[in-house]
């Protein structure tokens, strides 16, 4: 039997609502070019408080600007320059879910007028 669906109200609020969630978790930003307390949450820990998948986690702090890594600024750099999608594949040997989560969200909303009662008890 499928979830319950319920609108919501205002898919903007919920999204940014969850991005702050993901920030708030992780606690600092993460670059790649600096060093990272080992006492600071991981990607894993922050995505299971979160009920999510690693992949939605680092695409959620992309989003926020919060989390950068070398593959990150080169998938970004590579979309920005209009390389397709089996290009960036071939050039990083990502498959294209990994490439999709290394690009920030371009729409808050996922697109959707709806969500499931689980979903928002996991932005929660």
């Amino acid at each position: 039997m499928a979830r319950p669906k319920k609108k919501i109200s205002d898919p903007a609020l919920s999204m940014e609502a969850l991005l702050k969630k993901a920030v708030e978790l992780f606690r600092e930003p993460y670059d790649d070019r600096d060093e990272r307390d080992a006492d600071l949450p991981s990607l894993r820990s922050v995505a299971d408080q979160l009920n999510t998948t690693i992949l939605r986690t680092r695409k959620l702090l992309i989003t926020a600007e919060y989390y950068s890594t070398e593959t990150s600024r080169l998938v970004q750099t590579l979309t920005n320059e209009g390389v397709g999608m089996e290009e960036i594949m071939a050039a990083t040997g990502l498959k294209r879910a990994s490439i999709n989560s290394y690009l920030p969200y371009k729409n808050l909303a996922f697109n959707l007028d709806q969500t499931t009662v689980n979903a928002d008890r996991r932005a929660a």
